[in-house]
């Protein structure tokens, strides 16, 4: 009678070691795409580059259509790019899970570290310069006068400048991204409203642009953009090439971006823009500059939209992605 109690309660610890084992791999397989590259080092919150991107990280399938699906995935980041259409007009979507919120990086044009307004240069030779695995084109920073050189220029935790509207024609929304790489918004930022970026909402930021508008928030789409005359319109309602920065859920985002006016498309409207961002899956998505300045680059195959312009434009910034594979090795911070 005791040699049986006591077989019957190994068996159950037996079965309770069992399921414990069996439970953190369910979990595991469920949300194997993040674990999978969550051992990266950070990369210095600086102006340095990210690690050389590895040419054997990159392969190219195709999907049930025919269209190419690109991939980049080392260690610490895995980008896939792919290529659909919605209402006659070609989208690209770059698929982005990376391994720290270091990895999420800007830079601006030549010099790198924001101290030149005037500089500018082709997006993709910035991309390059800067190790980007996965880029788009900025808030164009140094642009005088669309913008009237208004917003706020708050880079790899830096103050560049900030010179906010105290008049609602010409307020923009903010995009912040802080320390954990979680995006938050200021819908028509304007003089005075600018938080502290060493203490938002209990989080160090570590990212601002001015640009805009806001296109999703909380998963829905923003349907009011305040009449055509506010600068965070941007052409609201013509049909052109649109550009979004999206996060999808922790350390997980999406860049997608549409053809305008071209060789048979038909563009997109922002209010269109903002539904279909917002049916991505996306919990936050931001406007960025559209039009011949949209630019999305996967390391390998420079500029992703050429088909939507093969004009290369020369810009002020852009906003990238970076392996931190060598984040031991990151280039020194520009001066």
């Amino acid at each position: 009678m005791i040699f049986s109690s006591k077989r019957k309660s190994l068996r159950q610890v037996f079965c309770l070691l069992f399921c414990l084992f069996l439970l953190p791999c369910s979990s595991l397989a469920s949300s194997m795409e993040v674990e999978e590259i969550s051992t990266a080092p950070s990369l210095p919150l600086d102006f340095s580059f990210g690690s050389v991107p590895r040419e054997d990280a990159l392969s190219e399938t195709k999907d049930e259509a025919g269209n190419p699906v690109l991939t980049y995935e080392d260690s610490t980041i895995r980008a896939v790019v792919t290529k659909t259409a919605h209402k006659k007009t070609t989208v690209w979507i770059a698929d982005i899970v990376i391994s720290d919120p270091s990895q999420l990086r800007t830079a601006s044009a030549v010099n790198i570290s924001f101290n030149n307004a005037n500089d500018r240069e082709y997006a993709v030779s910035t991309a390059q310069h800067v190790n980007a695995v996965v880029a788009m084109n900025g808030d164009s920073w140094g642009v005088k006068n669309e913008k009237h050189n208004l917003g706020c220029t708050f880079r790899q935790g830096q103050l560049i400048s900030a010179r906010l509207s105290d008049r609602d024609k010409w307020a923009m929304d903010l995009l912040l991204i802080d320390e954990n790489g979680d995006f938050h918004g200021l819908h028509r930022a304007k003089d005075g409203d600018l938080p502290d970026p060493s203490e938002f909402e209990g989080h160090k930021i570590t990212n601002i642009f001015a640009f805009g508008p806001i296109l999703v928030e909380n998963g829905e789409a923003v349907a009011d953009f305040h009449g055509a005359q506010q600068w965070m319109n941007m052409a609201w309602q013509d049909h052109t090439s649109r550009i979004a920065l999206c996060q999808v859920d922790k350390l997980h985002y999406k860049i997608i971006v549409t053809a305008g006016k071209f060789r048979g498309d038909a563009g997109i409207t922002l209010t269109d823009f903002a539904e279909y961002v917002a049916s991505q899956g996306v919990r936050f998505a931001y406007n960025l500059d559209g039009g011949v300045s949209s630019m999305l680059y996967l390391h390998g195959y420079d500029k992703i939209n050429s088909k939507d312009h093969p004009e290369h434009r020369m810009l002020w910034d852009i906003i990238y992605f970076a392996s931190a594979e060598s984040a031991g090795n990151a280039l020194p911070a520009v001066p």
